[in-house]
């Protein structure tokens, strides 16, 4: 999904000026600003920085939601806020437990649970305003995110981001079926789906808008 179809406004911005963005561009949140410092997550739907993007699966399962963003340094200006409302969203652990500072619960897996109303902290740490794939949640230990299951009859899904820190750009959300070890960075799936989404300019993996 490329980010540019929701268009510009509520302090994001329609922007060209990094090479390797698909489609004819990529929204940054604030990019004249230097302020150091991050933004609350929204509190309503009336929030103007708050971009829902829709989308279908056509096979049932379980999906990690990726970002192909870039940040000009690895620990500032690099983050954004995520929700996932229809389906609520798995976060896959990584090294030792994290509580979470909001509602939470743990499937049969230990894996932690987001409820698909709470906006949560996406980032990336490469920076240097190149595009990446990926993007983590829990500090100091990445978390992936998954959706819990979708169902390929139900009539849509969406995920929201919304803007947290200045100088941040998104170019595409992409979602691709996977399960257990298949979600992580260092699997075929994920290298597969990436660079297929590269390659096609559309959404990938059973997703469409």
């Amino acid at each position: 999904m490329d980010t540019e179809q929701r268009g510009p406004g509520g302090g994001w911005d329609f922007k060209s000026d990094f090479s390797g963005y698909e489609g004819s561009g990529y929204l940054s949140y604030k990019p004249w600003s230097n302020y150091g410092g991050t933004e609350a997550k929204p509190e309503s739907m009336l929030d103007t920085r708050i971009k829902t993007y829709f989308f279908t699966v056509n096979t049932t399962g379980k999906y990690r939601i990726v970002l192909k963003s870039a940040a000009p340094h690895p620990t500032e200006h690099n983050d954004l806020w995520m929700a996932v409302p229809e389906s609520g969203a798995i976060m896959r652990r990584f090294g030792r437990d994290v509580d979470l500072t909001w509602p939470a619960s743990r499937n049969e897996r230990g894996e932690l649970m987001l409820d698909g109303q709470n906006w949560f902290k996406v980032y990336q740490n490469q920076g240097g305003n190149t595009w990446n794939y990926g993007g983590k949640t829990v500090d100091h230990n990445g978390h992936v995110i998954i959706t819990r299951e979708l169902k390929a009859d139900h009539s849509w899904y969406s995920v929201r981001i919304a803007g947290r820190s200045t100088q941040f750009a998104v170019d595409r959300i992409i979602l691709y079926l996977c399960d257990g070890a298949q979600c992580d960075d260092w699997s075929e799936e994920f290298k597969t789906a990436t660079v297929r989404a590269t390659e096609s300019h559309t959404p990938q993996n059973s997703c469409g808008m």
